[in-house]
């Protein structure tokens, strides 16, 4: 990737996404405190001036590189969404909690970083939000579908439910990053059982109420 010239200096390559990962797994190593960019440059292999041409700051290189993250995790995730468009939506469910499961277990320390020491998501860059957003929306559409296919009409329920799938999974996959002795696929199991007995165990009354179709 060719870096805009700036302050003077000449024009130089770098391979930005590489750069940003780097840089990310520093961060989630030591922490947004404890990372210098003379460790970040370190790391990259990229010199101390030259991060600083291109990024301006820390804080912009930081903001950067969970952009960057979170846009894999959720393309990541829509992939395993849309290999399993042929099966029953709990096993599309499936396999989109194996997706999340192994990147928590295969990036413990940046999957910790990106969600925060709490658990909760630490959704604050617009890009991050977007992710997010459109993996909610691909399991919105995967409930509503799966609604009309048992003759109902669905609205607010529908995202509702794919907001309780998307939360609950982020909650129990952060669990997995920080409990190797944790085992995933029991777990990815277990949860695939509890939404079954959940979303199909439901009063359709209740989500028919939700979406204002009775009036009530």
């Amino acid at each position: 990737m060719a870096a805009s010239r700036s302050r003077g200096r000449p024009s130089f390559e770098m391979d930005e996404p590489a750069v940003l990962r780097a840089a990310l797994e520093a961060f989630a190593e030591f922490g947004l405190q404890g990372t210098s960019m003379e460790r970040v440059a370190e790391r990259t292999g990229v010199a101390k001036t030259t991060l600083h041409d291109h990024f301006g700051s820390k804080s912009t290189l930081y903001e950067r590189a969970m952009e960057q993250e979170h846009e894999v995790l959720a393309s990541h995730l829509l992939s395993a969404y849309a290999a399993g468009q042929e099966l029953d939506m709990l096993e599309q469910l499936r396999n989109g909690y194996v997706a999340l499961f192994s990147y928590a277990r295969e990036k413990p320390a940046v999957f910790q970083l990106i969600f925060g020491d709490a658990g909760a998501p630490t959704l604050t860059s617009g890009s991050a939000m977007r992710g997010r957003r459109l993996v909610v929306d691909a399991v919105t559409q995967l409930v509503s579908s799966q609604s009309i296919a048992f003759g109902r009409t669905t609205g607010p329920s529908a995202e509702v439910t794919a907001d309780v799938i998307v939360g609950s999974g982020e909650y129990v996959a952060m669990r997995l990053a920080r409990e190797p002795d944790l085992d995933p696929d029991m777990i990815t199991d277990f949860m695939v059982e509890i939404l079954s007995r959940g979303i199909f165990g439901t009063d359709p009354e209740t989500a028919a109420r939700i979406d204002g179709l009775s009036g009530a």
